[in-house]
């Protein structure tokens, strides 16, 4: 019995191995391969989503068309600046109109002395005296022909255009009634006053500064930027760089916003503590620039708010409680508005507040606003102090060993809550309410300049109670 050798399947032969079907995946010789059990299915391609944040982004509806106060804000201020504007410019419109006529007049003639240069050929006289300079007469005979077979065609154009003209006018004073001749007026004095004025010499004056009225343009920011002696800002001018502005200038409530990447190294705290500088830059008031970071993006991007007007001098917003309004000292209380005229709200629950600056800056009033957005709330239950002795006298109908009142204060809570009388309960009482749930306690007080410390409240403090079941303010001594 003969043994035949069989062939080692481990051992490479150096054939190639081709799959049979197509996309089938065959192991090497000698390889075992990798048990990739049953196939996975196949699955269509997952959408990932990215987080996308709303900076950078300009909000659909701008700031002062939203809510009903800035549309009603925004409304009354452009109305005022288009009312201011006719104002000012109907009470000039008499000297307008004798300008404007006088322009007319002068724009005929200039009108007249056009078409007869353009009659004349005048363009060719420049060409005719090169040619007798140089002696070449058959140039100027030639120019000299031309010239005449140009005027001829052209002064018959003009003969025709002055009959149409005649025609008409004739035609307008026999037949045209007398709105006819206005309508004409009306089309023929703005074209030929337009002709006749220089354009250093405008007809209408603007109704106000330039500065309050055109918006600061990028090169004016820019040029701004320069002037405050920051190095990086000085070297990316020289260089020039191109400026990146996020977003245009765009107007913003009273003013303009404009955002700016400031250079490498340059943030938007060395801007503002040049908000003086900056101002001189723009050429425009202290009280109309304010620059801020914007704490969404990078340190280097500057946002820049440029009034029309000194916040100074501009007409202060009356409080939004003075006719109508809803009070709770749970919630925030209306206190002031930004340099923007936006409404800022202020909490009072589990706040304290300091009010602190020289005499006459407006503390009392700062305080009376707090004390008054308080006082209209029906559960609030206010006590006031005033210790610097400026506005504290006894009422006259108080009783004998009644302690003094504010009268001040009392007069102008009165007003607000519309209130028609006050009974006072005697004295040893105490407080009360009808009801027996502790009310907040908003106790303003006024301290004098002189280093008075709030007194403690006595223990029998006097006390009225409103017909809204609302205590009284009570001023100690």
């Amino acid at each position: 019995m003969s043994t035949e050798p069989t062939e080692d399947p481990t051992e490479d032969t150096g054939a190639e191995v081709v799959p049979i079907r197509p996309g089938e995946i065959v192991p090497a010789p000698g390889d075992p391969g990798i048990d990739l059990g049953e196939a996975a299915p196949t699955r269509d391609p997952i959408a990932i989503g990215y987080t996308r944040t709303d900076a950078g982004r300009r909000p659909v509806i701008p700031d002062h068309w939203r809510g009903r106060d800035n549309i009603k804000r925004t409304l009354a201020r452009i109305g005022e600046h288009h009312w201011y504007k006719a104002r000012y410019h109907g009470l000039r419109s008499p000297a307008y109109l004798a300008k404007a006529v006088t322009w007319a007049a002068w724009g005929v003639c200039l009108l007249v002395w056009a078409h007869l240069q353009w009659w004349w050929v005048s363009e060719s006289h420049h060409l005719r005296s090169l040619a007798v300079a140089s002696g070449d007469s058959k140039e100027w005979r030639n120019l000299h022909n031309t010239g005449r077979e140009t005027r001829r065609t052209r002064g018959i154009m003009l003969a025709v255009e002055a009959a149409a003209l005649a025609t008409a006018g004739v035609a307008m004073a026999k037949y045209a009634p007398w709105w006819g001749w206005a309508a004409l007026a009306l089309v023929a004095l703005p074209v030929l006053a337009r002709i006749g004025r220089p354009e250093d010499k405008p007809i209408i004056t603007p109704s106000v500064l330039p500065a309050e009225i055109q918006p600061p343009t990028p090169d004016v920011i820019v040029r701004a930027l320069g002037s405050l002696g920051i190095a990086a800002i000085n070297a990316f001018i020289k260089e020039g760089t191109p400026w990146v502005f996020p977003s245009p200038v765009r107007e913003d409530g009273p003013g303009w916003r404009a955002e700016v990447d400031l250079p490498y190294g340059v943030t938007a705290t060395m801007v503002i503590e040049r908000r003086e500088q900056l101002a001189s830059g723009l050429r425009r008031p202290l009280g109309a620039v304010w620059p801020e970071p914007v704490s969404s993006e990078h340190a280097g991007r500057l946002e820049m708010w440029v009034g029309k007007a000194d916040i100074s001098k501009a007409k202060p917003q009356p409080w939004p409680w003075l006719r109508v309004g809803n009070a709770d000292v749970f919630q925030q209380l209306p206190f002031g508005t930004d340099p923007r005229g936006k409404r800022v709200d202020v909490p009072v629950i589990e706040h304290n507040w300091l009010m602190g600056s020289m005499p006459g800056q407006g503390k009392t009033n700062a305080v009376r606003v707090l004390a008054c957005g308080a006082v209209l709330d029906p559960i609030a239950e206010p006590w006031i102090h005033e210790l610097k002795g400026e506005r504290v006298r006894r009422s006259r109908s108080a009783g004998a060993g009644e302690s003094p009142v504010c009268v001040g204060h009392r007069r102008r809570v009165d007003r607000l809550r519309g209130r028609v009388a006050v009974d006072a309960a005697p004295r040893g009482d105490g407080p009360h309410r009808a009801d027996q749930e502790a009310p907040p306690r908003a106790v303003p007080v006024q301290e004098g300049d002189q280093g008075n410390r709030p007194q403690a409240e006595p223990a029998a403090a006097p006390h009225h109670v409103c017909d809204r079941r609302v205590p009284e303010p009570v001023c100690a001594p």
